[in-house]
């Protein structure tokens, strides 16, 4: 057997892959992370161990910071970074108190931390309890109270553990005397099978605005069933701000709720387009509709392709002239449609097969041209891809595979799903 041969690496369907040092493919794992959650090509367990394999590889931990910042408040993630948390704390790093503070933005998150740490059995450290003890002093009576709950790591389980300095609201939490939170849960929960009052509980959060953007897209199928005019509900909807929500929020909104769609929609396009000035030139986007790319975990009903048909969708409106394109097996040019039209038209452009990207490109250069190009993909193509036509060329992993191409070709690589890789475009472009 001949040992002195070239060692190519390839991607999951054979193409060559790019060589890459391991903070960029901690990158291309994080950033579009949902933890624990399976892929086409991979197991959740097992980008799980990816990930504290590459952190304790890295030297430059404050690398690892800042991208933990960017996975919590860029690509809006919640678990992926508190696992990061955990995987420096294993690591031995210490002086991450300030950064625990930071990423602990609901009481909920320190129980989660707690258990992702411990789960590797590892004593608690000086950076985690001080870590804790400041986050804690955060959250007032209010929040402490919706988020005391039963867990394996509940709030007095904590402050016992971490000792913050005393509040008002953690004292009452300690002696057991929170005042009883009016939640949208509680409110729900109290109404009990009565209709009646189930649609009054929902029409008093809905005026008084009591429910969380997310519980209410969550919830409209439940709120219109008990009876709630169809007009108070449209009006809640159109008050729905960007906050934390990622564009695929809005998609899974309007799947659930046809009656609604047109309203989600409209609320989709304008905050995704809000304070967003216009890419100049013609931008082309290529989005992959291979059959890797409609895999669903066991935890998630949206797949790869649904992350980026949201993207395309707010490309279509931030570009000043663009044209959207998808591959497979060959490359189809999409009609000039917007909004979840163009969500559909995407999906049903071609048959969802191979990933043919290099052979795509290659057609798609010699039939248009372009100021820049904005691919799409898990980057588990099949062929190899042509160098980049133009220094504005980007490639968008909507991804966790650990393996993808043209690092090495002019292409600027973006992982994640959330509306932030727009705005990391534009500041790319104005240097």
């Amino acid at each position: 057997m001949k040992k002195n041969k070239k060692n190519t690496l390839t991607t999951y369907e054979n193409g060559k892959a790019s060589k890459i040092n391991a903070f960029e493919e901690l990158e291309r794992t994080v950033c579009a992370c949902l933890l624990w959650e399976d892929g086409f090509y991979e197991n959740g367990i097992s980008v799980s161990e990816r990930i504290q394999t590459l952190i304790n590889s890295i030297n430059d931990n404050q690398k690892i910071i800042d991208l933990i910042k960017k996975a919590k408040f860029d690509m809006k993630l919640r678990h992926c970074p508190l696992y990061m948390i955990s995987c420096l704390l294993a690591k031995g790093v210490t002086g991450l108190k300030d950064l625990i503070e930071e990423i602990v933005t609901r009481p909920d998150d320190m129980g989660e931390l707690l258990a992702l740490y411990k789960t590797n059995n590892y004593s608690l450290s000086n950076s985690i309890k001080k870590g804790l003890a400041k986050a804690f002093t955060k959250f007032d009576e209010f929040q402490l109270a919706k988020w005391n709950r039963k867990a394996e790591y509940n709030l007095v389980d904590i402050a016992n553990l971490c000792h913050p300095k005393p509040t008002e609201a953690i004292n009452k939490l300690m002696n057991g005397t929170l005042k009883t939170p009016e939640t949208w849960e509680v409110l729900i929960s109290e109404a009990g099978s009565d209709i009646e009052k189930k649609k009054n509980a929902w029409e008093k959060l809905l005026l008084k605005n009591k429910i969380p953007d997310m519980a209410f897209l969550k919830n409209i199928a439940g709120i219109s069933r008990s009876g709630v005019d169809k007009k108070l509900i449209k009006d809640r909807i159109s008050k729905i701000s960007l906050n934390k929500l990622l564009p695929i929020d809005y998609i899974r909104a309007g799947i659930m709720n046809p009656n609604f769609e047109s309203e989600i929609e409209k609320v989709f396009l304008k905050n995704m387009s809000k304070n967003k000035d216009k890419i100049s030139g013609k931008t082309l986007i290529l989005v992959d509709v291979s059959g890797s790319m409609e895999c669903t975990s066991k935890n998630s009903k949206f797949s790869c392709l649904d992350y980026a048909c949201s993207l395309a969708m707010i490309g279509r409106e931030i570009s000043e002239y663009v044209e959207i394109w998808t591959f497979s097996q060959i490359e189809k040019l999409v009609p000039s449609r917007r909004g979840f039209a163009l969500r559909d038209a995407i999906n049903y452009s071609q048959g969802h097969w191979g990933t043919n990207l290099g052979e795509s490109l290659n057609s798609i250069n010699k039939k248009t041209k372009y100021d820049r190009i904005i691919i799409i993909t898990d980057e588990q193509t099949s062929d190899t891809i042509p160098n980049a036509m133009t220094e504005k060329s980007y490639i968008i992993n909507v991804s966790t595979c650990q393996r993808g191409v043209g690092y090495k070709q002019g292409y600027i690589h973006i992982s994640g799903f959330s509306d932030s890789v727009f705005d990391y475009i534009k500041e790319i472009e104005k240097k």
